[in-house]
């Protein structure tokens, strides 16, 4: 409180000077109230505080624009002001000290130059490291891709004549036992398929068709995960289990005729229905009782379905390549290309 008496006490003052030599005004120009403060400047310079007037300068023009009667333009120290909190916000987003000993104004604002100078080449340089660093990375990465040329091989140790044996064991309504052989018969088939193409050169495989080749093998490997899994927790549906049955078997024996006719019974069916319908309409008639799901197409039931149906094809297939038989019990013999 007697800090601002104090205050109030030197704005009277400062107004009675005025008025003492023109009672009358009520106004004062700009020049008049610059004249008078240079006045006491010079006096506060002379008495030797030369220190305590470079601040009062700044307080006393800050708060002189609220004095009633000064009409003059206060741009220029409220630019100045600006300037200074926002330098100071930078100073401290950066956690250094506002004012050091003995700096001025101006050595703080070239010392805040200089500090962002410094933050803009720290940032030009930790980009140009991350850029170059991200480069490499994809550099690295295209050469193994390149390097990379082996398919994966399942991890399976039966022969052909333990699935042989496996496949006399088949009872009627084990479904166990016949995921069990479905799935080992694929992974089979998949495992020598993938030996093969390794064995290859690897000139040969980083040709256009042998990278085919290995893309195929994925691509089939990637297709076949859902049935894999189905078989694997045997939750795979019973006349889709039916129809695999009877082509592992039909396979068993090189019988690629047969096991191609149970193929596309499961792929698209032989009801006389269009794709997909199971029901004539919305009541229950004798005639449709006989219209199951085994009687219509699973190729269209859903994308999921019609991947591994299309890579169980691939493997038959490749089946008839590496076990062949006589061209009467063969689908397409020696046409097969993959």
């Amino acid at each position: 409180m007697d800090s601002l008496k104090a205050e109030l006490e030197r704005k009277r003052n400062f107004l009675k000077t005025f008025k003492e030599k023109e009672p009358s005004k009520k106004f004062f120009r700009r020049g008049e109230v610059t004249a008078k403060r240079a006045e006491l400047k010079q006096d506060e310079e002379e008495s030797g505080s030369s220190a305590d007037v470079g601040s009062a300068r700044q307080h006393n023009a800050k708060n002189d624009c609220c004095e009633e009667g000064v009409d003059f333009d206060l741009s220029k120290i409220v630019e100045v002001t600006e300037l200074t909190v926002i330098t100071v916000h930078r100073l401290r987003e950066r956690n250094e000290p506002v004012r050091m000993f003995g700096e001025s104004n101006a050595d703080v604002i070239k010392r805040l130059s200089r500090l962002e100078n410094e933050d803009i080449e720290t940032k030009c340089s930790e980009d140009f490291e991350r850029n170059q660093k991200s480069y490499l990375e994809d550099f690295s990465r295209a050469n193994k891709s390149e390097e990379k040329v082996d398919v994966y091989e399942d991890d399976i140790d039966m022969t052909m004549s333990d699935l042989t044996e496996m496949s006399k064991k088949l009872e009627k309504g084990n479904v166990q036992l016949d995921c069990e052989l479905v799935h080992n018969f694929f992974s089979f088939i998949m495992k020598k398929w993938a030996v093969e193409l390794n064995s290859r050169k690897d000139e040969e495989k980083r040709t256009a068709n042998g990278k085919r080749a290995s893309s195929t093998h994925l691509q089939t490997r990637e297709y076949l995960q859902p049935l894999f899994r189905q078989l694997k927790f045997y939750s795979v549906a019973s006349d889709i289990r039916e129809h695999l049955v009877n082509i592992t078997l039909c396979l068993l024996n090189r019988n690629y005729i047969e096991a191609n006719n149970h193929y596309m019974q499961m792929a698209i069916g032989n009801a006389p229905w269009p794709v997909g319908v199971t029901a004539s309409g919305i009541h229950k008639r004798p005639g449709s009782e006989k219209l199951y799901v085994r009687n219509v197409a699973h190729v269209l039931n859903d994308e999921t379905q019609r991947k591994y149906i299309q890579g169980l094809k691939r493997l038959m297939s490749r089946c008839q390549i590496f076990y062949p038989t006589d061209p009467s019990r063969s689908v397409e013999f020696g046409g097969v290309t993959l």
